[in-house]
C-alpha cells in the first residue's frame, strides 16, 4: 500500500470542507428548530383559544344557571301562592255557601 502524505494543506482543505459540512448540518437543525418552535407557537395559540372560548362559555353556563335558578324559584314561589290562592278560594267558598244558607235558610 501506498502511503501518501499529508500536507499542512491538504488538512485545511479537509478541515474547512468538515466545517462547511457542520455547518450544513447545523442550519439544517436550526431550520428544524425554528419550524418546532412556529409549530409549538401555533399551539400555544389555538390552546389559548380553546381556553378563552372554554372561559367564555363557562361564563355562558354560569348565567344561564343563575337564570335558571331564578326561574326554579319564581316557579317556586308561584306554587306556593297557588297553593295558598287554594286555600283562600275554599275558605270564600265555603264562607258564601254559609252565607247563602243563611239567607236562604
Amino acid at each position: 500500500m501506498l502511503k501518501k502524505k499529508i500536507t499542512i494543506e491538504d488538512l485545511a482543505v479537509m478541515t474547512q470542507g468538515g466545517f462547511r459540512e457542520m455547518d450544513k448540518r447545523f442550519d439544517g437543525v436550526e431550520k428544524r428548530l425554528d419550524m418546532f418552535g412556529e409549530q409549538l407557537a401555533s399551539l400555544e395559540r389555538r390552546v389559548t383559544a380553546i381556553e378563552d372560548i372554554l372561559t367564555e362559555h363557562g361564563k355562558i353556563i354560569r348565567r344561564q344557571a343563575e337564570e335558571l335558578r331564578l326561574i326554579r324559584k319564581g316557579l317556586e314561589e308561584i306554587k306556593k301562592y297557588k297553593k295558598e290562592d287554594q286555600v283562600r278560594l275554599l275558605e270564600l267558598e265555603r264562607r258564601l255557601r254559609r252565607l247563602e244558607a243563611r239567607v236562604f235558610a
